[in-house]
């Protein structure tokens, strides 16, 4: 059970995800505790996120990601994935412990190399640079920076405008104003409304509804295209673009932005 539940824990560290005004934890809790699992400092060292970019000193398409939440580990995805927990057994050597759980709609898990066999070896080429060997072979792999592409929060937070692909606001019926705060995520569009009491910034620059409740206008019309983004409700997804000081967002097959309200002093309230 503790076996599972690690695994588990792990799959959801890997999202990497910041929630505000929300009931969740802003930061995952570590896996729960394993037996005969010591966290040395070679082990905390391979903390992190770790992208796969050659095989034997050839560049791979793959896109293969290893996650090391120290002493656990994932590597691969779907049916062809690798999950438990490292062990530091010295001289640069470390074993393999696999939980071995297939996933829904795997008949067997098959975990891919370099960690399919019992143990590998191990060494860091300076920070960014992760080098595992096995049988001679050598997988290289480069540090993530996961925080590199979350937009902050000072950028997100505040009130916002729906606008055109150009930036340029609707107005008059079709005024539509967008709020992410300490209360959470809210639309309010012309004949339209939406509140959650949450939001999360994630990797790729995406903002996004994040709460646990919801109060949405239950006779709705989405004439407009403010409207139509409040039914998308919690399924939209925003992409913060800071150096453009705006989010750009997909309304069915229209694109369109978010501009900061205090540009439009003459639209901001009313």
């Amino acid at each position: 059970m503790l076996k599972t539940l690690c695994a588990i824990a792990l799959l959801l560290c890997a999202c990497g995800a910041k929630v505000m005004a929300a009931s969740a934890p802003t930061q995952p809790p570590p896996p729960p505790p394993t037996v005969g699992a010591l966290v040395t400092d070679a082990l905390r060292a391979f903390g992190g996120e770790w992208q796969l970019v050659s095989i034997d000193a050839k560049p791979v398409e793959r896109t293969d990601v290893l996650i090391v939440w120290a002493p656990a580990f994932s590597f691969g995805s779907g049916c062809e994935a690798a999950t438990g927990q490292l062990r530091d057994i010295g001289a640069g050597r470390f074993a393999i412990q696999h939980y071995g759980m297939p996933l829904a709609g795997c008949t067997s898990l098959v975990p891919p190399p370099p960690f399919g066999g019992a143990e590998f070896r191990a060494s860091l080429a300076g920070p960014e640079s992760l080098m595992i060997e096995v049988e001679g072979r050598k997988w290289s792999f480069a540090k993530v920076d996961v925080t590199a592409t979350v937009a902050r929060d000072d950028f997100v937070r505040g009130a916002w405008l729906l606008a055109d692909a150009d930036g340029k606001p609707y107005r008059a019926n079709e005024l539509t104003r967008v709020t992410f705060n300490d209360r959470g995520y809210s639309i309010k569009g012309p004949r339209c409304s939406y509140q959650e009491n949450g939001w999360i910034t994630d990797r790729g620059w995406i903002v996004r509804p994040g709460g646990d409740q919801v109060v949405q206008s239950r006779k709705c019309r989405a004439a407009t295209l403010g409207d139509k983004l409040v039914r998308q409700g919690s399924g939209v997804r925003y992409t913060a673009e800071p150096v453009e000081s705006r989010m750009r967002v997909k309304i069915g097959s229209v694109q369109a932005t978010l501009v900061p309200a205090a540009r439009f002093p003459e639209l901001a309230k009313g």
